[in-house]
């Protein structure tokens, strides 16, 4: 004579949705972060060569003056890429938001 098995309770279409949601959610965080920290390296690594070129340039160099100015170009051109790396990001991730937000309004009629 056979044993009859406890049933084992299913999960509903809607509470695997929101599970596989919650997976993407965490993974798409940690993807954040991580680029978060990849930024906050590379401008730590920018300031960092800005500041030991100038410092060079003002140590090897005879004038003061035409040292200080290249160290402010120096300064400036890092400057300059920050400001560039940050509105690339910053247009990056509004497209992103764009088409997550498109794609919910579409998935959210069915």
């Amino acid at each position: 004579m056979s044993r009859a098995q406890p049933a084992q309770r299913r999960p509903s279409p809607a509470e695997t949705r929101a599970q596989t949601y919650a997976v993407k959610d965490l993974s798409q965080v940690r993807a954040r972060r991580r680029a978060a920290r990849l930024r906050r390296r590379l401008v730590r690594l920018d300031v960092a060569a800005g500041l030991v070129l100038a410092a060079v340039v003002l140590l090897a160099s005879a004038g003061v003056a035409i040292a200080a100015l290249i160290g402010l170009l120096l300064l400036a051109a890092c400057g300059t890429s920050i400001a560039v790396e940050r509105r690339v990001k910053r247009r990056a991730r509004g497209a992103q938001r764009a088409y997550t937000a498109k794609k919910s309004r579409s998935s959210g009629s069915r």
